[in-house]
């Protein structure tokens, strides 16, 4: 699904392909980072987590570092029904689920989020294609796309190391505080 979303969204409707949340280590610059959210556009940061249920905490989580950083205002969490999570494997992230969890976290997780839970409108599975026919999309094709828009290109996308230094989330800490 995920392949489908990226050529929806970055092919067909231009939202940023993977942008940037932090670059590098402030204190190290040759330290890159690489946090980089899913979809992007207007100030509005989208992750979209189809896999296991701590991933969507990690989203939601660099969600936040998006608006301390100035970078989006809402951010959008798409994920699974929970009916159409128990066909796809286990402990899969699942609209309820994250919904019950964000509003007992509302008084120390204040982000403005909307999560946005999906299902197939018709549960014969033969009907849809197999992930390995949606279309490929690359740091090339979002670009070509871009170009015939009159856009600029976008920098590389794609999923690098996300991990951050201590130092660095003191620093943005610092920031938000």
């Amino acid at each position: 699904m995920n392949r489908w979303l990226d050529n929806e969204l970055c092919i067909k409707r231009d939202w940023d392909w993977h942008p940037l949340i932090i670059e590098a280590d402030l204190d190290d610059p040759e330290h890159k980072s690489q946090l980089r959210s899913d979809f992007r556009k207007d100030r509005i940061e989208v992750e979209v987590q189809f896999g296991n249920v701590a991933r969507y905490a990690y989203d939601v989580y660099k969600m936040a570092i998006s608006m301390a950083l100035g970078q989006a205002d809402v951010g959008i969490q798409v994920v699974c029904s929970k009916r159409f999570a128990a066909i796809t494997g286990g402990n899969i992230a699942y609209y309820e689920r994250a919904v019950r969890e964000l509003e007992r976290s509302r008084l120390t997780l204040i982000v403005p989020l909307v999560v946005i839970g999906i299902e197939p409108e018709k549960w014969i599975l033969d009907t849809y294609l197999p992930e390995g026919e949606a279309p490929s999309v690359t740091a090339a094709t979002v670009n070509a796309a871009r170009k015939k828009r009159g856009e600029p290109p976008t920098t590389e996308g794609g999923d690098k190391d996300n991990s951050l230094s201590t130092r660095a989330l003191v620093r943005i800490m610092a920031r938000v505080a």
